[in-house]
């Protein structure tokens, strides 16, 4: 056990046990957090008050969370006493980034009463402490008080039924339509157009699927064209109350060539 030496960054010293008990064949523990941890503001989601050493720290509620965490900003202005132990735990988000790990505490904690001494991890950056599901089976919490139902002010009311007034052609009855937009679709070079012809009806369902054909065109969903390069055939999905569902079976024409836009996630932790 060795205390840090006084530097420009920090007068204060920290204890820092610099020995690791995952040397030899024990490989690192890998842990992931199933929520976009860095993404989050400090005001989203439900927050537990905690004492960590007896300071007050909230804590952001995350079942998602394999391990509970704080950031580096509150370790060092309220843990700063509390021993920091390098760790083998790494930790990735659900988009698999790298979440930098500074160390492991051993921290008293108390919540309404309970006392435990659990582990915590330190994290880079200065997002919220999460608390995880490590602690959560440790810990009661007051589940009653935490989904009991929140007031609603008469502002929030007003508010929504303004907005749904302002944009009641979004929210109202019927089908929506993008108007004064064209979908580009980018095939493979070199394609030639796929003139599929049409499956045979069964003659049960033919009623049926005129029927939702005439719906959909007199819905604008769908037009005749007087010819076309290209053509798939639909499949018919029979419902329950006797109508049918009508799909184009486009993996045997456009599919086969079409070339997928793909957009990566951004990296949260960093973004």
């Amino acid at each position: 056990m060795q205390e840090s030496e006084d530097s420009a960054f920090s007068k204060s010293p920290v204890c820092v046990d610099d020995t690791s008990e995952t040397q030899g064949a024990v490989d690192d523990e890998l842990f992931e957090l199933f929520t976009i941890y860095s993404a989050q503001d400090k005001a989203d989601g439900i927050c537990i008050d905690l004492q960590l050493n007896g300071k007050m720290v909230s804590m952001q509620l995350d079942t998602g969370a394999s391990l509970s965490l704080i950031p580096e900003y509150i370790y060092n202005d309220k843990l700063k006493d509390c021993c920091l132990h390098p760790t083998s735990i790494r930790l990735v988000s659900y988009t698999g980034d790298k979440i930098p790990v500074l160390g492991e505490l051993k921290v008293p904690v108390t919540y309404e009463g309970q006392q435990w001494s659990l582990s915590l991890l330190v994290v880079e950056g200065d997002k919220p402490p999460l608390l995880g599901r490590n602690w959560l089976q440790k810990i009661s919490l007051n589940w009653k008080e935490i989904f009991s139902l929140r007031y609603v002010s008469p502002v929030s009311v007003t508010s929504l039924s303004d907005v749904l007034e302002k944009h009641r052609e979004l929210f109202g009855d019927g089908y929506g339509k993008i108007t004064d937009f064209k979908v580009k679709v980018r095939v493979q070079e070199g394609t030639h157009p796929i003139f599929h012809k049409p499956r045979p009806v069964p003659y049960a369902l033919k009623d049926a699927v005129e029927k939702e054909l005439d719906r959909l065109e007199r819905n604008s969903i769908i037009s005749q064209v007087g010819r076309s390069d290209w053509a798939a055939p639909i499949v018919v999905v029979p419902k329950k109350d006797k109508t049918v569902r009508l799909c184009g079976d486009y993996k045997v024409t456009v599919n086969k060539c079409i070339l997928s836009e793909e957009y990566p996630l951004c990296s949260v932790f960093y973004g």
